[in-house]
């Protein structure tokens, strides 16, 4: 509506990785770059999109799906309960 761009260049290329590795991704958050989220259905797939954003100067975060759901949990090693 105001005319300001919420997809910065990073994440268009980064985008673009993903899909020329089978994958997809797309912006998420209140807009400005705050993050890029990405799927693949092939390990290495997501392995070489995560050495790829890196040469754009994004970082890349895995995540997993719990069954639970968000819900607050105590740290207990460098990742959390995703440490087990």
């Amino acid at each position: 509506l105001c005319g300001a761009e919420i997809v910065t260049d990073e994440m268009e290329r980064a985008a673009r990785h993903a899909a020329g590795l089978g994958g997809g991704a797309k912006p998420s958050g209140a807009g400005g770059g705050d993050f890029l989220v990405a799927a693949f259905d092939d390990p290495g797939a997501a392995a070489a999109f995560s050495r790829g954003v890196g040469r754009l100067g994004l970082v890349a975060t895995r995540f997993r799906p719990a069954r639970r759901g968000v819900h607050v949990a105590p740290l207990t090693g460098a990742y959390g309960d995703l440490d087990e």
